[in-house]
């Protein structure tokens, strides 16, 4: 049974209070992390095509998320690494998975992929998370958002 994953207000990603970001919504699955977005024009870089840094951030924060899903820590970002397979076009539907795959010394080790609307692997990425101290993790987690 799918259970939604809550957001930060003022993300780029998953904010609802952020009024130029795209206001992803995640849910899990399971230790799975996923979300669906169909990005405009807003968000291209080349005509038709959106823009690689934004599935880049779409990835980073579908594999966070992930983190959270399995019972993980309040997590950031130290690596991300991201292969491009095929191009994003902008309208239509992109769906994100994410999980965390194992820890070693304080790394969260994280894998995700983009898959277009005919299941096709628009992009794969891995990263490298670490755990937010326990000071600022209790203010982003006054702040998140469950609704």
């Amino acid at each position: 049974m799918a259970k939604k994953l809550p957001t930060y207000k003022n993300c780029f990603i998953c904010g609802t209070q952020n009024e130029i970001g795209l206001q992803a919504r995640f849910w899990t699955e399971g230790e799975l992390a996923f979300s669906e977005c169909r990005p405009d024009s807003r968000y291209e870089g080349y005509k038709g095509i959106i823009h690689g840094g934004v599935v880049s951030a779409m990835l980073d924060e579908t594999m966070g998320k992930a983190i959270m899903a399995a019972g993980g820590p309040m997590a950031m970002t130290a690596k991300l690494n991201v292969r491009f397979r095929k191009s994003a076009l902008v309208g239509r539907k992109l769906t994100f998975e994410g999980e965390w795959t194992g820890k070693k010394r304080v790394f969260y080790e994280t894998r995700g992929r983009a898959l277009n609307e005919s299941g096709e692997v628009v992009a794969e990425a891995t990263g490298l998370f670490v755990e937010v101290p326990e000071e600022e993790s209790n203010e982003i987690i006054a702040y998140l958002d469950w609704k």
